[in-house]
């Protein structure tokens, strides 16, 4: 359920914010980590390979309850994009290397207008 809620929460916050047009596709990624800050780590360390594959961060959250379980929030510049850069076997190297625990839960989206 915490899953559920917090990718629901993300997606709300992109239809009603005002941000620039990025692309036409969200990509949203939820899981677990065993340590945000040794995850925070990883994750800003691969920054250069997200923006490379198209997508714009746009939110990074965290549950109120469970600080460890974390949300990212991508705009991408087409759907395609963004499974292309979730299907690259390089991104589960390094979501492991960064202490994720848990199954990432993934999901891609148009936008609606």
């Amino acid at each position: 359920m915490k899953l559920s809620l917090v990718t629901a929460a993300a997606t709300a916050l992109l239809a009603v914010s005002g941000l620039a047009h990025a692309g036409d596709s969200v990509l949203i990624i939820t899981h677990e980590v065993k340590d945000f800050a040794t995850w925070k780590v990883g994750f800003d360390n691969d920054k250069a390979t997200r923006e490379k594959a198209g997508l714009v961060q746009r939110y990074l959250l965290r549950d109120p309850t469970n600080p460890n379980l974390v949300t990212a929030v991508f705009e991408a510049t087409d759907a395609a994009a963004a499974r292309s850069f979730v299907s690259n076997p390089a991104l589960k190297d390094a979501m492991t290397k960064a202490g994720v625990m848990s199954q990432p839960v993934i999901t891609i989206g148009n936008k609606s207008r």
